[in-house]
Parts: C-alpha cells; sequence; structure tokens
C-alpha cells in the first residue's frame, strides 16, 4: 500500500515559494519597533571643582520645559525673600530636578495602568483575516484533503463580571493612580523646601564667611600688635601665645565657613541643574515670619489629613482593600462570552457575497476546584498588604502632626531668639562705634579696639545663624502645611497650596 503523503508530494510543490516564505520570515524576524538608545547627556560642570554652566552641547538629551508657580506659591516665594530670585531659583529647580521628572513619569505610568486595567471592563472586538490552505500533488489526497477557504471575520470577546473581579482590579489601579499624584505634590512641596533651605544656607553662608574674614583680619593684627608690646615689655609671653591661639581659633573658623558656604554652593547648584545665577539676596531679609500665621497653631488636627503623604497613604490603604475584593472573586466561577461574525469563501472575489456568512457563539464557564491553595494564598496576600497599609496610613498621620507640631512650636522660640540677639548686635554695633571714635582721638587702646571689633563680629555671627534657624522656620512650617486646605482666607495667605 503506497503512503498517503510523501515528502516529494507534500505541501510544497514549487520550491521558489518556500525561498521567498524563508525571506520574507527572516526580515520580518529582523525588525525592531524599539527606539534607538541614546546615553543620557547629564548637565554637568565643566570641570570637576567648578560651578560654571554647562556648554549647550552638553545639555540634557530631552530638556524639561519651564515650570510655572502656581499663584500661592509665588505669593510665599515673594513674601520669603525679597523680589523674584527666590521664585526664580525654585522654579529652575523644579524644571531641571531629574527626581521631579521622575515623579512625573512614575505618574504617567500609573495612569497608564490604571487605563489598561480599565479596559478590562469593556468587551473586546478584533478583526480577522484568514485563508486556510491545503494543497496536495497526488490527486486522490487533494481531493479528499485539499482545501482552500478564505475567512474575515470580527470576534468579539466579553468577560462579564458577576463578582466584581474586573471592577476591584480596575479600582485598586485607579488609586495607585490617585496616589501617585499624592506623590508628585509631595516631592514637589519637598524640593521646593529643599530648594528654600538650601538657598538660606548659602546666604547665611555668604555672610558668615564675610564676618569671619573681618574677624581673622583684626586677630591676625592683634598678634602683630601683641608681638610689638612684647618686644617692649608691656606683654608677657602667656598673653602673646593666648593672642596667637586665639587668632588660629578665629582664622580656623573662618576656614570652616568658607568650606560650609562652597558646600552650599555647590549642593543649590546642584538642585538647579548648575544653572544657578549667583544669588544676591540680602540675607537678614529672607524667612522673615508673617503675623498671619500665629493662627495656625489653633486650627483642628483634621486639617493634616489634606496633606499630600496622607492623601497618598490612603490612596494606598484603599487599593490595597480594593485587591482583597479581587481576591475573593477568584474563588467564584467566571464567564467569558466568545463569539465570531463573517464571511467564508473559496473564492476571494465572493468573499463578501450572499450565502457566505455566518457566526459562531462560544459561552464559557470556568469554575475553580483544585489550584494547590493558590487562591486561599493571594487572599492572605491581600489581606497582610492591607494590614501593612493600615499602618502605614497611621503613621503617616502621626509624623504629619509631628512635623506640623515641631513647626508651630519652634516658631515662637526661634522669633524670641531673633529678637534678642538683633538687640545685642545693635547695642554691640553701638559700642564698637564709640570706640572707633575714642581710637581716632587717641583715648583707646588699638589692641581694646580690635578685641571689640572681634567680639562684635562673633555676635554678629550669632545673629545670622538665629536669623537662619527663623528662615528654616518658616520654611519647615510651609513644607508641614503644603497641600492642605486651609479655608481661612488670611491662613491660606501665609502658606501655600499646589
Amino acid at each position: 500500500m503506497r503512503p498517503l503523503f510523501r515528502h516529494d508530494q507534500f505541501l510544497w510543490p514549487h520550491s521558489a515559494a518556500l525561498v521567498l516564505l524563508v525571506v520574507l520570515c527572516t526580515l520580518a524576524s529582523a525588525c525592531s519597533l524599539a527606539p534607538a538608545y541614546h546615553r543620557p547627556i547629564v548637565a554637568l560642570p565643566t570641570t570637576l571643582g567648578g560651578l560654571t554652566q554647562p556648554s549647550a552641547a552638553a545639555q540634557p538629551t530631552a530638556p524639561a520645559e519651564p515650570v510655572t508657580l502656581s499663584p500661592d506659591e509665588a505669593r510665599f516665594l515673594g513674601a520669603f525673600a525679597p523680589g523674584d530670585e527666590a521664585a526664580r531659583i525654585v522654579s529652575i529647580a523644579l524644571s531641571a530636578n531629574p527626581d521631579m521628572r521622575a515623579v512625573a513619569s512614575r505618574v504617567t505610568e500609573a495612569r497608564a495602568g490604571a487605563a489598561a486595567q480599565r479596559a478590562a471592563l469593556f468587551p473586546q472586538l478584533d478583526g480577522t483575516l484568514q485563508r486556510d490552505k491545503v494543497q496536495l500533488d497526488d490527486p486522490n489526497a487533494a481531493a479528499l484533503l485539499g482545501r482552500d477557504f478564505k475567512y474575515a471575520t470580527l470576534d468579539f470577546r466579553y468577560e462579564p463580571d458577576f463578582f466584581g473581579r474586573l471592577r476591584s482590579l480596575s479600582d485598586a489601579a485607579s488609586h495607585e493612580y490617585l496616589a501617585s499624584e499624592a506623590a508628585r505634590k509631595e516631592a514637589r512641596g519637598a524640593l521646593i523646601a529643599e530648594v528654600l533651605g538650601a538657598y538660606v544656607d548659602e546666604r547665611t553662608g555668604a555672610e558668615v564667611t564675610d564676618k569671619l574674614r573681618a574677624a581673622d583680619a583684626a586677630a591676625q593684627a592683634l598678634v602683630v600688635n601683641a608681638v610689638t608690646q612684647q618686644r617692649v615689655g608691656t606683654l608677657s609671653a602667656d598673653d602673646l601665645q593666648a593672642r596667637r591661639d586665639q587668632a588660629a581659633r578665629v582664622h580656623v573658623s573662618a576656614l570652616d565657613a568658607q568650606r560650609q558656604h562652597e558646600e552650599a554652593m555647590r549642593y543649590l547648584a546642584s538642585l538647579t541643574g548648575y544653572t544657578l545665577p549667583a544669588p544676591t539676596a540680602e540675607p537678614s531679609q529672607l524667612g522673615r515670619l508673617d503675623a498671619e500665621a500665629t493662627g495656625l497653631a489653633a486650627l483642628p488636627s483634621q486639617v493634616l489629613l489634606d496633606r499630600p503623604d496622607v492623601v497618598r497613604a490612603e490612596e494606598r490603604l484603599r487599593a490595597a482593600n480594593a485587591s482583597i475584593g479581587a481576591a475573593r472573586a477568584a474563588f467564584f466561577p467566571s464567564i467569558q462570552l466568545s463569539s465570531s461574525l463573517g464571511h467564508v469563501s473559496s473564492d476571494l472575489d465572493h468573499l463578501f457575497g450572499s450565502n457566505t456568512g455566518g457566526w459562531t457563539f462560544l459561552p464559557q464557564i470556568t469554575l475553580p476546584i483544585f489550584d494547590g491553595g493558590a487562591r486561599r494564598a493571594n487572599l492572605d496576600l491581600a489581606t497582610a498588604r492591607k494590614n501593612a497599609a493600615v499602618a502605614n496610613y497611621e503613621s503617616t498621620v502621626q509624623r504629619a502632626f509631628r512635623e506640623v507640631a515641631d513647626a508651630l512650636g519652634a516658631r515662637d522660640l526661634v522669633t524670641t531668639r531673633v529678637a534678642r540677639l538683633d538687640q545685642m548686635c545693635q547695642a554691640d554695633a553701638t559700642r564698637l562705634v564709640k570706640a572707633l571714635g575714642r581710637s581716632r582721638q587717641g583715648l583707646e587702646d588699638p589692641a581694646q579696639l580690635l578685641l571689640r571689633t572681634i567680639d562684635a563680629a562673633q555676635v554678629q555671627i550669632d545673629c545670622a545663624s538665629a536669623r537662619r534657624d527663623q528662615a528654616l522656620n518658616r520654611v519647615a512650617v510651609f513644607r508641614a502645611f503644603y497641600g492642605v486646605s486651609l479655608r481661612s482666607a488670611s491662613l491660606a495667605s501665609a502658606v501655600p497650596q499646589p
């Protein structure tokens, strides 16, 4: 008996067709829709030890668009520092900081994930064109098994969500998206506060460095004066060494202040993508506390629920809660409806002619019976994640309350400290002016004048430090209330909302 199929008869009578098919498959496998990879170019100073702006060729491959401040942010920054310098620096940082771009990308990712999950709630409709051809050389086999049909169909698939599994998954994805939006607001407020803190440190560092340099010059002159006094016998060797030790301490303090100022400059420059113009604001004008913010401590604790970090924690708790619904629905049957409607013909010209239509309907119900405990484990996992989300939410609310209480509690203390030190600075400056007058008249010992100069510089440094603490406290209040909806118009003018 002769076999039905022989290798020289089956399917491929023409070697040219086979070669063409192989070539087409090879070309199709070589295609790729992935974008070409380019290593990102990070904007950095031209030298390792510099703060110069990068050249145009060294700009990032995808420069960020300028960020517009909200009216409340602009109002706060205008009150925080004179002019528009602070607002300009913050806007540059929001535009150039890569962390903000990463957060924005995660928001886009979560939005796309929520949209994809939501699409599972709707029917799916696909169009299909198909050819089914079997060609045999043996006439007898061809008559029995040969065929050549063309299909044009619309395929319909839909899963009725009787037990809410798809709805729960969609809700979970939506709440994750809302959590990412809250995280973006939280990151924006944190970055603004970080930039303002670095700005205050840089301006205060510049002032302290200038004061200590003046004190260092006075200390060195005091040593020269002490050497002269020791030579003529009016100053002991021990007193001379004490003056030298004092000058050394002042010099070391000046070097430390210079180092800290340079570090603050580098940090502020890094936050702004090394495109920072030289700050010029007077440190004494930064962060003066407003009387309008005195009523913040009387607000109810409930307002903290509007903070972005609390909103983020609550949305993730809602997402975890929705995931439990999806895990529970997995214990129930699932139903899927599939249907096809189209035309079939052996002749392409008559594919859409009369008497070529047809349809199929394939309902399917799946009843879970045994899976080795996978569904139970998934439910336990979802429950554990919700419990963790509850604990994280409680911790976030408590941390928010502590941050607000610390910022408001320190406000009166730093205000009192600044007021006292300002009085001391004014009194010391008055005494120094009188000493200078007596020195011009020859009534003041030059050494005593230099000592007064050094002491006055130290008092001025203490005043600058107190003003820095006051400005940073206002930044802390800004950070603690960022995103909170304040109903009082007077309070809302003191604390920005995104």
